[in-house]
């Protein structure tokens, strides 16, 4: 049980089941949202429950990683709670709170690209013997799960400016934790200056020394990002198409009735 817990790096490859399970595991509760639809829509209290329920399981995973690491590793400048991780955590769990469109955008952008990109790589380091290894891959697959719910839910379809404000916001904190690297002298998302601290076998190392690793990454990231807006607002689209031919189909039918 001792060694279930261990958070002492390592850098264990993934198997092909140890990612692919937690994948199907998220694809299939997206699917169960979409089945149960109309049921939470009408359940405002199911909502909460749900709600509240991916709310306590971030915020149990987000304390139980921080406590492990600092009682394994330690308590230090290079272990504060300042990685991509920690970002997604907070703003999932502030749009869970507030329901606020803002947060949403964010997370649509920080949880569905992030959350794929750890999942679908070499990103956690330990096997499914460790703890580190389920709560990495709940917290990511809830990073998916979480924004997918609103638009599915909620109804939160993310508009042009809303978009450019989520990547403005990213950015601003991309430079942010870059400042914070040069004064603390750690490495955190891997923004450093003049030298590769990417994790190997990971996807950042594979786009090339530095600067261009975070070159290559922010295009990826950011043509990704359109094309995950493009997709919702085609999606968007479909379904305003629907709802005019039933509108439309319930008015003819209506009309019937009285003649």
């Amino acid at each position: 049980m001792k060694n279930f817990f261990n958070y002492d790096e390592m850098f264990y490859s993934l198997s092909f089941l140890e990612w692919m399970i937690p994948l199907t595991i998220v694809y299939t509760l997206i699917i169960l949202i979409i089945i149960y639809k109309i049921k939470i829509i009408e359940n405002k209290t199911l909502d909460k429950i749900v709600r509240l329920l991916f709310g306590i399981i971030l915020v149990l995973l987000f304390l139980s990683h921080y406590f492990l690491t600092w009682t394994s590793i330690g308590l230090d400048v290079n272990h504060l709670p300042l990685q991509f991780y920690s970002f997604t955590t907070i703003i999932c769990l502030l749009l869970i709170i507030t329901k606020k469109r803002i947060f949403f955008s964010i997370a649509l952008t920080l949880g569905i690209l992030g959350g794929m990109i750890n999942i679908m790589s070499n990103q956690v380091g330990y096997s499914y013997q460790f703890f580190r290894y389920y709560q990495f891959m709940i917290s990511n697959g809830l990073f998916i799960i979480i924004p997918i719910y609103f638009l599915i839910i909620h109804d939160y379809y993310p508009t042009f400016k809303e978009m450019i404000k989520s990547i403005s916001i990213i950015q601003m904190g991309i430079i942010l934790i870059f400042l914070i690297n040069l004064l603390l002298k750690t490495q955190y998302m891997y923004l450093t200056i003049g030298e590769n601290v990417a994790r190997e076998g990971s996807i950042m190392s594979l786009l090339g020394e530095w600067p261009w690793y975070i070159i290559w990454f922010e295009l990826i990231g950011l043509i990704s990002i359109i094309l995950i807006y493009g997709i919702i607002l085609l999606f968007k689209r479909e379904k305003e198409r629907k709802d005019v031919e039933i509108s439309q189909y319930s008015i003819y039918m209506t009309q019937k009735k009285k003649k």
